[in-house]
This record gives C-alpha cells, structure tokens and sequence, in this order.
C-alpha cells in the first residue's frame, strides 16, 4: 500500500525530464467513468477513449442521446483538457450482438474499424452526430480507426462534415471545426502516411 500510495503521489507532479522538455501524459480510457480516475492519477488528458463500449454485448445498438449522455459525461470530468475520441471500431474479439456482424475466417482483418462505419452509413451518422453534439464547450478530437488508404479517411471526412451540416440546419449546439487524426495500425496506413498526414490533422 505505501508503494501505491508514492506511486500515485509522484504521479501528479509534473512530468519533465532532466534536461527540461515537459511531456504530456495521456490515459487510455474503455469508459467515461474511468475519467476521474485517470485525472486523480495525473492525467493531462485522454490520448485514446473507446467509444465501442456503448456497443458491446447488447442487443440494440445506443441510438444518438445515449451516446452524447455517455461522451457528454467524459467532457465534463475532463473540462477543456485534450480528449481524442476513437470512432467505433468492433469487430475481431469485440463482441457486438446489436450490430448483426457476419462470421468471418479472420476478423482482425476485416469488416471492422472505419470499414463497418462506412458500410453502415446509418449508424455511423448517428455516431458522429454524437460526438460532434458532445464536443461542445471541451476539448475533443476525433480519430479513425483502421485507416488502409487515403479515400477511407476522405470518406471518412466526408461523413463527419454531413453530420456538422445535419446538426447545423437543425440548430443543435456542436463542436467545429473538429481535428481529425487516424490511427495507424494497418501496414498499407504506414507505408502511406505522408499522403495521410496531407488530409488529417
């Protein structure tokens, strides 16, 4: 207990190494109501919140208000503190009966990540409509997950923009202009990262 208790006490002072340069440490969240916890043990911000919690092992998919209460839950723990939210990406060992995937020989590889979203238009509308509503008065930017090319991010882009217009003609407070940032994790994305690095933020 005395460890933990140095641990989380060292935690919260300032991250700087010897030579001066201060570095920002983000947490890794699956859950809003892991926010404050993050914050207690010195968080400066969410480098990666996942979103697929709100889609996990249930048999409806969360229509719109559900998941601005949930995000709109995170913006308040972390004030105007950096927060980037991963758009959803289920798929592989990720169990999500809501959405009706089909088995497939390998699912890491998939029909997940941005190529769900983009198959499912509908639900990634609502989705990003969310996320747009619940940045509002914070600090949030959105990143794409499984990003192979350069057309899945303008794609990608593409629907965010629809979901401000959307937002914007029904006069609902959102956050924009949103940055936009993809993860890379697909070796085509590496390969091509100087022409996505041209689009994302």
């Amino acid at each position: 207990m005395l460890e933990a208790e140095r641990l989380r006490r060292i935690s919260r002072e300032p991250a700087v190494t010897k030579d001066g340069h201060a570095v920002a440490v983000f947490a890794n969240l699956g859950h809003a109501g892991e926010a404050a916890q993050a914050l207690n043990n010195g968080a400066d911000g969410v480098g990666l919140f996942r979103t697929e919690f709100l889609f996990l092992d249930r048999d409806d998919a969360p229509d719109e208000e559900e998941q601005f209460e949930a995000l709109r839950e995170l913006r308040g723990v972390m004030d105007l503190r950096p927060v980037i939210i991963r758009t959803l990406d289920v798929g592989g060992y990720k169990n999500a009966p809501s959405l009706g995937l089909p088995r497939e020989a390998n699912p890491f590889l998939g029909v997940r990540g941005i190529r769900l979203c983009l198959n499912r238009r509908d639900l990634f509308r609502t989705h990003l409509r969310a996320i747009l509503r619940a940045g509002h008065g914070g600090n949030f930017r959105v990143m794409f997950p499984m990003i192979s090319e350069p057309q899945e991010l303008r794609d990608a882009l593409s629907e965010l923009e629809n979901a401000h217009v959307a937002l914007e003609s029904e006069g609902k407070q959102h956050a924009w202009p949103m940055p936009v940032g993809v993860m890379i994790e697909v070796p085509s994305a590496a390969i091509l990262i100087d022409q996505l690095a041209q689009t994302a933020d």
